[in-house]
């Protein structure tokens, strides 16, 4: 419930300066109300980002679970030249990037109203686009005021251009239509059909990418309201599931999420359960997925195929600006010890994935990685550093909880040389090392005494 303004400095400058900072005015003042209300319990949904759903779907529009979202009362819309908005309860300020001084302000604002817009225009809309109120950027006035698509049709914003999907009719096997509208005037623009069944994310400021079950890619962009390129990736996996999306200098590194399958389930039947490590915001989940890299100005493939990973995890945080696409993952592994009373308990290993994001080859794995004691193994946590200046990329495993003993640390040379092995890593070619011999054996032990 707070906004502070930095003006980044360059590491010559010195450190940041702290510029200006701001704090919800009801809760250090809270208003003592008269009446007592009922608490809301309703769930309101921001702009669709759409994930697993496919674009037109009867989830979607009901508002599934897993993609709906309590929208706060204080929040902020995307800084702009001429300000930042701010929406605290019902009031919209726009404040100086600056100085944080209060432009103009606007009461009565619909509770759970979405803003977005450019640095000359706000639109300020709700969950069913009734009565939209576009803005000026400049002093607050009112342009115009007029219907949006309801929150279940729209799919992303760039500045005054709003990307959705136009009503179908009863009939949803056909093609379904996208189009970028302006929020001023509410002109509309045809950018591409396609599948009901297609999946969309959006990746950038501008630029939404489209993808359909056989793997036809589309990004269109949003503000330019065309279609920047398509393509087809090659091997497209069974049971596609969602699409992740990484930017990397000119490039797209995009992850095609597919479900489980009994091979799968067969390679990591030693393995009790697979969990991230490290205290990041990235997925807890391992996922099996296709990567591709992708030229984000045409399309065309980086790599000479496509590369897989298996029950994986991208690590988070590390260094977007680095050559190097890190996985980790913390394994459990199947009946290696025993604990109190006779019970199996697995033990812990943690794993390390490393690909070249330049050509998807792989550059450094190990599935074996323990710390010393076990127990730091829950608590690991993993540190990425890149130096530009000797060309080497560092990743040490650390644990709160470690005096002392031995730190694991990996460290990887890029000497510029031509790898000896430049072809895009494929999980399912390479063996499982996941654990040690006599681990292993008891295993198989524990597994042929109980019949399994």
């Amino acid at each position: 419930h707070s906004l502070t303004a930095f003006e980044i400095c360059e590491p010559t400058d010195g450190e940041h300066r702290l510029l200006w900072a701001t704090t919800d005015d009801r809760i250090l003042h809270p208003r003592q109300n008269l009446t007592t209300q009922a608490p809301s319990t309703s769930l309101e949904r921001l702009l669709r980002p759409l994930g697993p759903l496919p674009l037109l779907s009867k989830v979607a529009a009901e508002l599934s679970t897993h993609q709906i979202q309590r929208i706060p009362t204080f929040r902020i819309g995307y800084p702009q030249p001429t300000g930042v908005p701010i929406i605290s309860g019902n009031t919209l300020e726009l404040r100086d990037i600056r100085t944080g001084k209060i432009l103009w302000r606007r009461r009565n604002i619909p509770v759970g109203s979405e803003l977005f817009g450019d640095s000359d225009v706000l639109c300020i809309t709700g969950r069913d686009g009734k009565d939209s109120q576009i803005l000026s950027m400049i002093d607050g006035h009112l342009i115009s005021c007029h219907d949006l698509p309801p929150r279940q049709d729209r799919l992303s914003a760039s500045g005054k251009h709003l990307l959705v999907v136009n009503p179908a009719g009863p009939d949803t096997t056909g093609n379904i239509q996208l189009a970028v509208i302006d929020v001023r005037d509410r002109s509309q623009h045809i950018v591409c059909e396609c599948l009901p069944s297609a999946r969309g994310l959006p990746v950038d400021d501008d630029i939404f990418l489209v993808i359909t079950p056989l793997g036809h890619l589309t990004a269109i962009d949003i503000r330019a309201r065309r279609t920047k390129f398509s393509t087809t990736l090659q091997d497209m996996p069974e049971g596609f599931q969602q699409l992740r999306c990484l930017s990397w200098q000119d490039n797209y590194i995009l992850f095609a999420i597919r479900k489980e399958n009994r091979q799968d389930e067969k390679r990591f039947n030693g393995i009790d359960a697979i969990d991230r490590f490290g205290t990041g915001s990235g997925h807890p989940r391992a996922e099996s997925s296709t990567i591709w890299s992708i030229s984000q100005l045409t399309g065309d493939m980086m790599w000479s195929q496509p590369a897989s990973i298996q029950r994986h995890i991208v690590q988070n945080p590390q260094p977007t600006g680095l050559p190097t696409l890190i996985f980790g993952r913390r394994l459990r592994m199947a009946n290696t010890s025993t604990g109190q009373g006779g019970h199996m308990l697995g033990r812990y290993r943690l794993s390390l994935l490393c690909l070249d994001k330049r050509n998807g080859s792989l550059l450094h794995i190990d599935d074996k990685l323990r710390m010393d004691p076990d127990q730091n193994t829950g608590t690991a946590e993993l540190s990425i550093r890149g130096d530009a200046l000797n060309s080497t990329v560092a990743m040490r495993i650390l644990s709160r909880r470690q005096m002392g003993g031995n730190v694991p640390k990996i460290m990887l040379h890029f000497t510029g040389s031509p790898a000896e092995n430049a072809q895009p890593f494929r999980a399912e070619e390479e063996p499982l090392v996941y654990t040690d011999i006599l681990s292993e054996v008891k295993h198989w032990i524990f597994r042929a005494i109980n019949g399994q």
